[in-house]
């Protein structure tokens, strides 16, 4: 594929979608070559969408040449986005109209909604599933048991149980046990993508977090932790022949390489969330801040501390498009003339971060991005809906955020993608990121 194929797309993605414009309540206007046509609401939002993406050039007296010529390759290019829609809307309308939904959700749930089965799926963890109870053992409490494999052999199992009335205060508690195996991450040893090695990485996680309501969607919380990490040989050739083993270069280059490290994990964090609604949030904010301390067990080797600040701003436009604007950081550094693993270095090129690149693409010990994204509704149906994005990422690694300029060497990536929401959160998530190593793909599943 040629390398400019997907911006070329992207550009005529925006030009059909700019060309919707909401005039009124009842009314939605929309402009193809050569004349206006008004449709009644009444009609579903991806007939809107269709009609909005389907070339229909009004025939002129006479056409030049070179109109020809510039029409003939976009109408080829637009043809797979007018198929996209057309299986989107078929694919909708078979699932409601057959009430899948609600006879799956009947299936896998207890009648009151104490207990069931999830399917769950993140391109971190891959697919698998989430069984839930409800008021297990006590009232205001939920336990639940995560299993979940992936590609490259990629395995999550976590066990949680969460209680709102700790002690019969209003003090919110949450245990985690969680065991991860990642055989194929990546490091990249230069900002040459080609330049890259692979490990696996084995972790043991052992968590209890402590929060209290201190305000109107004010929380202070205390996270106590430990951490068990294994650095163990990757694939290498035999998963890319273009990427070699870190077991090839010395510890020397990647502290950590090799060693099992144990960790005590102490936070203290705030948040704030003032969101009108979780799944499709349209006006507030949502906000943290954290700090805290890594100490290595039985040995002085590795020890650094961590700090994080991440705010999402969410503006209500006009008709239920809202705009959200991201700015986070994280710096991490050393406690005295002690070391950093290099797998807990800051790190940009994920989904959470920068949605174009790979993740652990980049790592330093600060961290700084900044988001914008718009999103528009393109169906909804009482507390449920489906929402379309456009957003523009850009971030940057650094030794020392408060010594270097900021504004400089920025990596950027921009893409599109759906939201499935519902009254309760987000259910599903589609994102697809391109930037210079070339495009992304992102799915997630409740």
């Amino acid at each position: 594929m040629n390398r400019y194929t997907p911006h070329l797309a992207i550009l005529v993605i925006l030009i059909g979608i700019t060309q919707i414009t909401i005039l009124g309540q009842g009314v939605i206007k929309f402009e193809s070559k050569g004349g206006y046509k008004s449709l009644d609401t009444a009609s579903s939002a991806l007939d809107t969408i269709l009609d909005s993406v389907e070339f229909r050039p009004q025939k002129y007296d006479a056409r030049y040449t070179w109109e020809k010529a510039i029409s003939f390759p976009l109408e080829i290019v637009y043809l797979p986005v007018g198929l996209f829609f057309k299986g989107s809307k078929a694919t909708i309308e078979f699932v409601d109209e057959s009430k899948l939904i609600p006879r799956l959700k009947y299936l896998l749930t207890c009648d009151d909604g104490s207990c069931g089965v999830i399917p769950t799926y993140a391109s971190l963890s891959g697919g698998g599933i989430k069984v839930f109870q409800r008021g297990w053992f006590v009232p205001e409490s939920k336990l639940d048991l995560l299993l979940s494999v992936g590609p490259k052999r990629r395995q999550t199992y976590q066990l949680r149980f969460r209680y709102n009335k700790l002690f019969r205060k209003p003090i919110s508690s949450n245990y985690l046990i969680r065991y991860k195996l990642l055989p194929d991450e990546r490091y990249f040893f230069s900002n040459i993508e080609t330049n890259e090695s692979n490990f696996a990485h084995e972790q043991f996680t052992g968590e209890a977090t402590f929060g209290k309501e201190i305000g109107k969607g004010r929380k202070l919380k205390a996270i106590f932790g430990l951490n068990v990490n294994n650095i163990l040989e990757g694939r290498g050739k035999e998963s890319d022949p273009t990427s070699e083993s870190v077991e090839s270069f010395p510890e020397a280059t990647l502290p950590g390489l090799g060693e099992q490290v144990r960790f005590f994990r102490f936070e203290l964090g705030v948040q704030h969330d003032s969101k009108n609604r979780p799944g499709n949030p349209s006006a507030g904010i949502e906000a943290e801040a954290t700090t805290g301390i890594y100490s290595q067990i039985g040995e002085d080797k590795f020890g650094f501390y961590k700090g994080l600040f991440d705010l999402k701003y969410f503006i209500n436009l006009f008709y239920n498009r809202v705009l959200i604007l991201r700015i986070a950081g994280e710096m991490t550094k050393v406690v005295s003339s002690r070391e950093i693993p290099f797998y807990y270095l800051s790190e940009i090129g994920q989904n959470g971060t920068i949605r174009g690149f790979e993740r652990g693409r980049f790592r330093d010990q600060d961290m700084v991005l900044g988001s914008l994204e718009y999103r528009y509704p393109i169906w909804s149906q009482w507390a449920n809906g489906i929402d379309a994005l456009l957003f523009i990422d850009a971030g940057k690694v650094t030794p020392d955020i408060f010594n270097d300029n900021l504004i400089d060497n920025f990596n950027v990536s921009y893409g599109t993608g759906i939201r499935i929401w519902s009254l309760e959160g987000l259910v599903l998530k589609l994102e697809i990121g391109w930037s210079d190593d070339g495009m992304r793909i992102h799915f997630g599943l409740n």
